[in-house]
């Protein structure tokens, strides 16, 4: 266990930090005040110095005759030792102010959760509690502590500069490909941008139509030639079932030799000798992810502080269990509002997967009407790909943009080759009459009223 001097030394090591940056890190200084604020300090000397030192720097005065000024105003340079300790932390060096700003909340958030738990300790040793309101109480309390004062808004002009500088930070790189994370398709790129932290995907298809390979691939980009960490987290396919299909896309192996137990020797060889590939893509699979958003939002963030994951991937979402008594429905629709929620607090892109009903090869292709909860999920969605082909064996995909919130939807005519699990933009002429450019349309009234049926 950790001992309170321990706890005491860390604590002090970064408010420390954070009110050394008002000497030598102010512009980072606004940033660190959103993330932590004056108060989570315990040395009340260090914090006036963090708070007079925000302040100032906000309004565009941080000087150090002022910043002296207003401590001596306020008492705080009064006596000699604590206008040494103001010489000593002008004089030192700070680095890795966000860090400190972030460790600082996270051991005043355990500090706060500590009192939470002790409190309910000595409820329980009472032994005239109730069990189920202890446990409401406990988890609303704990869930009160994530949400800070410096969550709550952000100053425009703060967000402007962020957003400034990423633009000019790729228009300088002179780089022609989208602003966002790259996804491997370039078709897609351009009709929405790339992916961007805070978005929530959906990938939906019928049963055998080519999701998980989709998804394979487009992880395949972001953890190879991307350098992008990834979440892989499964509720339907094993971790090995997932790793032979990214063998077989990566080798140009046939998968069916996987699934019979036919590899050859050289295949074998080639298996073996390639592995260094696999060594370098930050991809992380979990065959066996909790079944509650919440549970795996708490896997991924621990997975986020050591590995650095960007993009967590779900296969797929109709597999994950749901509370007795609540509709399917709602279940779904449920779900896809966590989703979205979990991306926004961890900043990551979430994209899940989805499937399609019958009804969506009876009606000739699918729309946002063909999978349960269709209404209630879209609204969370940011960008929405509906898969198509016109039949199992079909090479032939054509990728529906049916929804996105950056661009216009589109239709981008994709390769699908099950055998080696890979997708790729389709070249050439399309194998039916039916025109490429086929705009999107809304489903008609009667089809709305089949889709439901």
């Amino acid at each position: 266990m950790t001992s309170e001097k321990t706890w005491i030394r860390q604590r002090r090591e970064h408010e420390y930090g954070l009110a050394a940056a008002v000497f030598c890190e102010q512009d980072q200084l606004i940033q660190a005040e959103t993330i932590v604020g004056a108060d989570c300090f315990q040395d009340r000397f260090l914090a006036a110095i963090y708070r007079i030192g925000c302040r100032l720097s906000v309004a565009g005065e941080l000087t150090l005759p002022k910043l002296r000024a207003h401590l001596r105003a306020d008492g705080w340079l009064a006596i000699a030792t604590e206008a040494e300790a103001f010489i000593k932390l002008k004089n030192s060096l700070s680095s890795q102010v966000l860090w400190h700003a972030n460790e600082l909340r996270r051991l005043d958030t355990l500090e706060r959760m500590r009192a939470v738990l002790e409190a309910a300790h000595q409820e329980v040793q009472s032994l005239v509690c109730n069990p189920n309101d202890l446990q409401e109480g406990v988890l609303a309390k704990l869930k009160g502590l994530q949400v800070d004062q410096a969550d709550l808004y952000e100053h425009t002009l703060e967000v402007g500069r962020r957003v400034h500088k990423r633009h000019r930070k790729h228009f300088d790189s002179g780089s022609q490909e989208s602003i966002g994370i790259g996804t491997g398709i370039p078709k897609l790129d351009k009709a929405t941008g790339g992916y961007f932290p805070q978005q929530l995907w959906q990938i939906a298809a019928r049963s055998f139509y080519g999701k998980t390979t989709f998804a394979l691939n487009l992880v395949s980009h972001l953890a190879g030639k991307g350098q992008v960490p990834v979440y892989f987290a499964s509720y339907e396919m094993s971790a090995e079932e997932l790793q032979e299909r990214l063998f077989a896309e990566a080798l140009a192996i046939e998968l069916g030799k996987f699934t019979r137990g036919e590899l050859e020797e050289r295949e074998l060889d080639e298996i073996f000798n390639k592995m260094t590939i696999f060594e370098k893509m930050p991809l992380f699979i979990d065959e066996k992810p909790p079944p509650t958003v919440e549970g795996l939002a708490a896997k991924v963030n621990l997975a986020k502080r050591k590995d650095g994951i960007q993009v967590l991937v779900v296969d797929h979402i109709q597999i994950m269990p749901k509370r007795r008594g609540v509709e399917r429905h709602e279940h779904l629709a449920q779900l896809a509002r966590d989703f979205k929620n979990l991306a926004k607090e961890q900043e990551l892109v979430v994209i899940i997967l989805n499937q399609l009903n019958a009804q969506a090869q009876e009606d000739g292709e699918p729309t946002n009407l063909h999978f349960a909860a269709g209404k209630a999920v879209i609204e969370s969605l940011d960008v929405s790909l509906l898969l198509h082909r016109q039949d199992e064996s079909s090479e032939y995909m054509e990728v529906i943009i049916s929804k996105n919130k950056k661009g216009a939807l589109e239709r981008i005519p994709m390769r699908f080759d099950g055998a080696y699990q890979r997708v790729e933009e389709w070249i050439g002429v399309r194998p039916t009459d039916e025109p490429m450019d086929k705009p999107m349309e809304e489903p008609t009234r009667s089809r709305k009223k089949k889709a439901h049926a």
